[in-house]
């Protein structure tokens, strides 16, 4: 989605605490000038902007206290690139995600891009704060407990509401969508054999436009395990779906050979990060 005023806040260190440069010293290397933008260090800032930055400026808002900032090469190809610029603390952590140009001048910040569910499901999340499997499992069980005391039957509920099983599943489905790239490559990291082993199952099935959900009986409770809504094993890149909410997509997808990799662009693919032997955790708005 377009960058919002709320996603601003973490688009530059305030200027106070930076050292000015001209923008020359960074214009030769995508991630450094993504950088050197972001913590103030270019002077002046709109000098380091074209295209749709260049149309639109942001106006820049004072971070949070001393952030961390640490900036990500994603994607490199004939004269355009995309940088990640994670900000952190001890406990969180947020992206932002810059599109850059080469131009006869050196790199231009083109685009930012910051990745936001719908606001109903950060609601959501919050009333499930802290809720492990146990407490989700009451949650659950009270609620049916209540809808069998008006007269509703356990399947009548489950049709609306899912089983148990569901519900878990859905909590922390919603919450690994929700996290920051750092956790989602954490998440992979934890679980790469058992995506290698999914990939390998499902490398043997036929391709299908259709998406392999877990009523599948080759693949769909490893798929539920990983916390993977869907998987797609059509045309296109092996792809593994956490989530796909009004067309804000993420998830990992598989591809070691160049004519499956796509183009990441400031209105769809707008994250593209290298997880090593050909896995890649995307995202697209």
């Amino acid at each position: 989605m377009r960058f919002t005023l709320l996603a601003l806040a973490f688009a530059a260190l305030a200027l106070s605490t930076s050292s000015a440069q001209t923008l020359e010293e960074f214009t030769a290397d995508p991630t450094v000038l993504a950088e050197a933008y972001i913590r103030g260090q270019v002077q002046p800032l709109d000098s380091a902007l074209t295209g749709e930055a260049a149309e639109n400026p942001i106006s820049l808002l004072k971070l949070p206290k001393a952030p961390r900032i640490k900036a990500i090469p994603h994607w490199r190809k004939d004269g355009r690139a995309l940088v990640d610029i994670e900000f952190s603390s001890s406990t969180s952590a947020e992206d932002l995600y810059v599109f850059l140009d080469s131009t006869a001048r050196g790199w231009r910040i083109s685009a930012l891009r910051q990745f936001d569910l719908p606001g109903v499901y950060y609601q959501q999340l919050n009333h499930y704060r802290n809720k492990g499997e146990r407490s989700i499992r009451a949650d659950y069980n009270a609620k049916l407990k209540a809808s069998m005391a008006r007269g509703v039957t356990k399947e009548e509920h489950e049709e609306v509401h899912g089983t148990v099983d569901d519900r878990i599943f859905y909590v922390f489905n919603l919450r690994l969508a929700s996290s920051p790239d750092r956790d989602l490559v954490r998440h992979f990291e934890h679980l790469r054999k058992k995506f290698e082993a999914a990939k390998t199952a499902i490398d043997s099935m036929p391709k299908s436009p259709i998406a392999l959900e877990h009523d599948n009986e080759q693949v769909g409770q490893l798929l539920q395990y990983l916390l993977v809504k869907r998987a797609y094993h059509g045309q296109g890149p092996l792809r593994f779906e956490i989530a796909a909410i009004g067309g804000d997509d993420v998830g990992y997808l598989y591809c070691n050979d160049a004519s499956c990799k796509p183009t990441p662009t400031p209105g769809g693919l707008i994250a593209y990060r290298s997880l090593g032997g050909g896995w890649w955790l995307y995202r697209t708005t």
